[in-house]
């Protein structure tokens, strides 16, 4: 269960922003919550622009000596070392310097070391194994901020140093280079790059100097926002601008590489690509190979011009992913075992969680510990024995510096290094009961009275019917998301369930809500139903994520439960009262779904009328509701007046569009009551039409329009043989009565008199068969003679025009005309 904290806003900033920048109040709320508050800063937010990247001659003085000794070594034919690191930053690092470098005349090649046997950075050991005669110049990408004695090593033996990283520098005095390009140093206005944005605004550098236009440049912004998303840095300012375009770019990337990553991740239909997309599926894939052994392939992957080595480039490193997944999950096993131990020589409420293992892989402890930081939601050390060192890594949490944490017990340590919220460290194991006591007295006293529960920050508070086009488009302009800008979450409160599906029992389900004015809305969640179930008859406030999807070409929107609670009653009553009346769209797939969601809205309006044809009248579960023929409205108006809801069904099926407005605005438009028109048709055009007609709200209830199978065995010559087939497998016969529940079969012995009557049949069924002859159709022309009987005169005109016209076609037309009607109406065609 999570602690909700609601976000307060502020509305003298909101008001300022609303005014200057023409935004909708909800947007100035978001801006306002994410620390965006004066109009100029939100207005470069809304508007990432390349003109708002800052000019790193501004700040890095040395720059200019810098360029003009690597132009000097391009001249001179002298060589060039790249050194990187091994996590997806460092891979896309190197791979974006290497790539800039050999384009523009450098003659460069890179060196990254081995996680499980060199571990991370510049490394004395590493550096003399190291062929360094070769080169002129050594380039740290990703690491080197901290190595003074390393640079002062390649000094000494001829080298001449750069070093591009993002890191924190531990200390006051900085490596003796040529130049330190870091975002930390120099009063630099974003501090937040990752490795391979610092390299980017390197670069960025140097093509000024070239007077080429880097931002043209192709290939360059998928490489910058895959490090930077796989570095989980903050996405603003600078970062921002550069995921914003790189996410456009990356969807249509001319790298095979990449391109064979994304199709191995399952993400090759997609129309757009989401942080989470990147996040989730693709930095995983870079990641895994650096985490069990050497990334030569990674590199290879992203420089290779060759198709068919960049797809099987991409196959082994897919195969890494699942072997890295593999071995996290049994780390994180294994740790959670231990936390429980943990916890009972602690106390549940220790602020820190810190656990060592001589036989966990090195290679997945950072993950394992954001996990288990996220799950636990308090900071989390994990380490593992080598030979003398515990050697670990760490993750924080919000309102926890870990880095800061970890540099007050730097006494302690052989090495350590990170930022906020991640860091790596090494110690000698005699060092560690030491270490072990001081860090969880350090972590008592600097965060003993933290609230470390689990928390869900609230926007606002947002009301089924208020949700729009326009809610849409501010998610929009405020993505990407990610730290520094997190997706909103959103209050809807007092909904009931309305129905619930499962996908995967325990993990993933649908869930309809509806609100106190009848509105529905369609939510997806993850985990198990238990709670939902239980509580299925209660009013409930939730809190919901709206994440944007494409699949192709076709975006979407959907709404993602993150958790919920009983609503405050007291409130519903007043809201309940306050309630606006409303004119709603509703579409369903088929009358079960109908019957569903009436169920539902009758629990909380009583009186609830039911505009219908009499034919239609089957088609309805319950037998104590009204029922008004629309060709009938004028005789029952004291009963449309005292109604709280009246639900018109089939209207643009059933009359032409002169009559159904001429009877909307006669006899339904001024009545205080809540309208929904439902319909089967599951047609966006149809909807804009007629709620643009009648000024009414829009709202598709039913998700996905079904497709049945339907198969022609009408005129059989082996109906007895095929009739003995259908009763074995439990088919479903028609004519019977409408048994509101679905079959796997559905068999039509006689011809239904109307095409939506096939239809209405057909949406409950799996299979469904026409399979009736001649006497079938014969006798279904007495059935339409008696049920004339029983129509009003007006229905009759109706009923019987149409019926004639569809049994026609059953009796000589193609299965394939009579399928296409199933799911093409036109509507408001004259009857």
């Amino acid at each position: 269960m999570f602690k909700w904290v609601f976000l307060p806003g502020n509305e003298r900033q909101e008001e300022e922003l609303i005014r200057n920048l023409n935004i909708s109040p909800l947007l100035a709320r978001l801006l306002v919550n994410r620390d965006i508050t004066d109009v100029e800063s939100a207005r470069k937010f809304l508007n990432p622009s390349f003109q708002n990247l800052h000019d790193p001659f501004k700040y890095f003085s040395e720059l200019e000596r810098a360029i003009d000794y690597l132009l000097y070594i391009r001249d001179k034919k002298k060589k060039i070392l790249i050194y990187g690191d091994y996590d997806a930053d460092g891979i896309t690092s190197t791979a974006l310097l290497l790539k800039f470098l050999r384009k523009w005349g450098w003659e460069a090649d890179y060196y990254i070391p081995h996680r499980l046997v060199e571990g991370y950075g510049l490394k004395k050991e590493t550096l003399q194994k190291l062929n360094l005669s070769e080169y002129s110049l050594l380039i740290t990408v990703d690491c080197g901020i901290n190595s003074i004695e390393e640079v002062n090593y390649l000094r000494r033996n001829g080298l001449e140093v750069i070093i591009t990283d993002h890191h924190i520098p531990m200390q006051n005095n900085i490596p003796d280079a040529l130049i330190v390009f870091n975002p930390h140093l120099k009063n630099y206005p974003f501090p937040y790059l990752a490795g391979v944005g610092t390299v980017f605004k390197f670069i960025q550098a140097i093509a000024e100097k070239l007077n080429y236009n880097l931002f043209n440049e192709k290939g360059i912004f998928e490489l910058v926002t895959l490090g930077t998303l796989g570095d989980q840095v903050e996405l603003k300012d600078e970062n921002r601008v550069l995921v914003k375009h790189g996410l456009k770019e990356l969807i249509n990337t001319k790298n095979f590489g990449i391109k064979h990553l994304i199709k191995k991740a399952g993400l090759s239909n997609y129309s757009s690509f989401d942080t989470k997309d990147v996040v989730f599926y693709l930095v995983p894939r870079l990641n895994a190979i650096g985490r069990l052994r050497e990334v030569k392939e990674a590199i290879d992957l992203i420089l290779t011009e060759d198709e068919n080595i960049a797809l099987e480039l991409a196959e082994i490193l897919d195969r890494e992913n699942r072997e890295r997944q593999r071995i996290k999950d049994e780390v994180y096993n294994s740790a959670e075992e231990l936390i429980e131990e943990y916890f009972r020589k602690e106390n549940d409420n220790v602020p820190i969680i810190i656990l060592y293992n001589e036989n966990w892989h090195k290679g997945v402890l950072g993950l394992v510990a954001a996990d288990l930081a996220e799950k636990y939601n308090r900071p989390v050390l994990l380490g593992r024995i080598e030979d003398e060192y515990v050697v670990g890594s760490g993750r924080g949490v919000e309102d926890v510096d870990i880095y800061n944490f970890i540099k007050s017990l730097s006494h302690y340590l052989s090495r350590f290094g990170g930022h906020k919220s991640a860091v790596g460290f090494s110690i000698e194991k005699s060092e560690w009961d030491k270490f072990y006591k001081s860090a969880i007295e350090l972590a008592w006293k600097l965060w003993g009275d933290l609230d470390l529960s689990p928390k869900i920050k609230i926007d606002a508070k947002l009301d089924i019917k208020e949700i729009n086009s326009n809610l849409f488009l501010d998610i929009e302009r405020l993505s990407p998301f990610g730290p520094g800008n997190e997706e909103p979450y959103f209050l809807i409160p007092n909904s009931t369930v309305q129905d619930l599906y499962e996908y995967k029992p325990g993990k993933r389900f649908n869930v309809r809500v509806v609100d106190v004015s009848g509105t529905v809305l369609s939510v997806t969640g993850f985990g198990t139903t238990d709670k939902l179930q239980n509580n299925k008859n209660e009013f409930m406030d939730m809190v919901v994520r709206i994440h944007k999807g494409s699949f192709g070409g076709e975006k979407f929107y959907k709404f993602h439960l993150e958790d919920f609670k009983l609503a405050d009653k007291a409130k519903i009553n007043i809201q309940h009262s306050k309630r606006e009346k409303g004119r709603y769209l509703i579409n369903v797939d088929n009358d079960i779904e109908k019957n569903l969601l009436i169920e539902k809205i009758r629990k909380i309006k009583k009186e609830v009328i039911i505009v219908t044809s009499s034919w239609n009248k089957e088609y309805w579960q319950f037998n104590d509701l009204t029922f008004i023929s629309p060709w009938n409205l004028e005789k029952n108006l004291d009963y449309l007046e005292k109604a709280s809801l009246i639900v018109w069904e089939d209207a643009e099926l059933l009359l032409s569009i002169n009559d159904f407005v001429d009877l909307y605005e006669k006899y339904v438009k001024n009545l205080k009551s809540h309208i929904f028109f439902i319909t089967l048709i599951n047609d966006e055009k149809t909807f804009l039409d007629i709620s643009k007609l009648l000024n009414i709200r829009f709202i598709r209830y039913s998700s996905k329009a079904s497709r049945p199978f339907l198969a022609d065995l009408r005129f059989s010559k082996n109906r007895i043989k095929e009739e003995e087939t259908f009763k074995r497998i439990n088919a479903l016969f028609y004519p019977t009565q409408y048994p509101f529940k679905y079959y796997n079969h559905l068999v039509f012995q006689s011809p239904p008199l109307l095409l939506s009557e096939l239809r209405r049949w057909t949406k409950i069924s799996k299979h469904s068969y026409l399979f009736f002859g001649k006497d079938e159709i014969l006798e279904a022309y007495k059935r339409l003679q008696e049920k004339l009987n029983t129509l009003l005169r007006e229905e009759q005109v109706f009923f019987k025009k149409n019926a004639l016209d569809f049994l026609l076609l059953l009796q000589r037309g193609r299965l394939s005309e009579i399928y296409s009607l199933l799911f093409y109406y036109e509507a408001f065609e004259p009857k």
